[in-house]
């Protein structure tokens, strides 16, 4: 498979929510690369997940400032500089650890559609069965032993950030439950008429659901199981383009609207309580029409799809959300094809256009060249990276 099919099935999973897929296309794709699979013991990239949107976001005015830290410089160019990361990476229906292991899930005609680490050190992976179109849910414990969770979901399982409460879809349902220890009890049900919704992201206490529209930009809804039977209302949340995460210890998302006139899109803090209204926007700083933004762990940096100005070319766009809503600016501009993983609150893991993977930091650091111990040499990068649940 070229790069140039590679990373344009990259984004598919992000831009596609609750399961709308090509499967047509995929098909195809899929069984190729895992007949490649058996013989090389390489996966080569097939389909994307950006990743599920999970346990990232903020309120500015709701995190502490970390005046302390120094502010990041301007763009920097790679320099090489090899050595290991610490990032947990997924290609296919492998895993790969930073310990030079990996783990095949054994899921044919499948592939890993989102995983996380939890704070207890075990996995939880959402893989897409292209024959089948449905999704399972599996915990990898931390001694790689595994158990499936959650059969035959028409929609990604999404998962809150305390990694216990879950969301899913399977038919003409959608249930919330709760995983302890390695079984799931299912909780609230409600009937759902569109096939097309499912859902997208869970804070916990409201259920965020996407649908793909005509023009590939998701659409998005909201069920509060606290509230009763879910009830659509897309019709009220047309000025949502996009839903990168939750606000830490909030119940606020952070996303994209549509901006004045509808011009624009811009940064915003949506209040899931009030059909995903915007509480406050940033309007300078133009981020990419999908849900790929990934905000770090202490809630201070957006790492967020982004373009060059002079060649148009995908970059990751860094915005300190502590001043942003005041300064709406990119602090800086990485050379990297979309946001990757947080390792710890000032430094993230991604890969170029050329699939090979960089270490950039917010501080304004050259990036650095890294590897990965239990990557094949000849894979061409990590399709995507597990997220921690910090």
């Amino acid at each position: 498979m070229n790069d140039r099919l590679s990373r344009e099935l990259d984004g598919i999973a992000d831009d596609m929510p609750g399961g709308e897929i090509d499967l047509g296309a995929v098909r195809t794709t899929v069984r190729a690369a895992s007949r490649r699979l058996r013989l090389r013991r390489a996966v080569l990239a097939t389909v994307a997940a950006a990743v599920a949107v999970v346990a990232v976001g903020f309120v500015a005015q709701a995190v502490p400032r970390h005046d302390s830290a120094p502010l990041p410089g301007t763009s920097q160019s790679p320099t090489p500089a090899p050595r290991p990361t610490g990032a947990t990476a997924y290609a296919g229906i492998r895993l790969y650890f930073p310990d030079g292991t990996d783990l095949d899930l054994g899921r044919p005609d499948s592939f890993i559609e989102s995983a996380y680490q939890t704070t207890a050190g075990s996995w939880l992976v959402t893989t897409f069965d292209v024959a089948a179109s449905q999704y399972t849910f599996v915990l990898v414990r931390p001694d790689h032993s595994t158990r499936v969770l959650i059969e035959h979901a028409t929609s990604r399982i999404a998962v809150a950030p305390d990694g216990a409460r879950l969301a899913w879809r399977t038919a003409g349902r959608m249930t919330v439950g709760v995983l302890a220890g390695d079984r799931v009890t299912a909780g609230r049900s409600t009937p759902v008429a569109d096939p097309r919704g499912g859902p997208w992201l869970y804070t916990g206490t409201a259920v965020i659901l996407g649908r793909g529209s005509g023009s590939g930009v998701a659409e998005f809804d909201v069920w509060l199981p606290d509230q009763g039977d879910y009830r659509p209302t897309w019709d009220r949340t047309g000025h949502v383009r996009g839903i990168y995460g939750q606000v830490p210890g909030g119940t606020d998302l952070i996303g994209t609207v549509a901006g004045p006139e509808g011009k624009q899109v811009c940064l915003g803090v949506l209040d899931p309580k009030r059909d995903l209204r915007a509480t406050r926007t940033a309007c300078g700083v133009t981020p990419g029409l999908d849900n790929a933004g990934r905000v770090s762990p202490d809630g201070r940096w957006l790492a967020l799809p982004a373009a060059d100005p002079a060649t148009g070319r995908p970059r990751v766009g860094l915005v300190d959300l502590n001043t942003v809503f005041d300064q709406p600016v990119l602090m800086a501009t990485w050379a990297a094809e979309r946001p990757g993983a947080w390792l710890d609150p000032t430094h993230m893991v991604a890969r170029d256009s050329a699939g090979r993977l960089w270490q950039w930091s917010t501080d304004g650091t050259p990036p650095a060249r890294v590897t990965h111990p239990a990557l094949p040499a000849d894979a061409p990068g990590a399709q995507g990276f597990v997220l921690p649940l910090w």
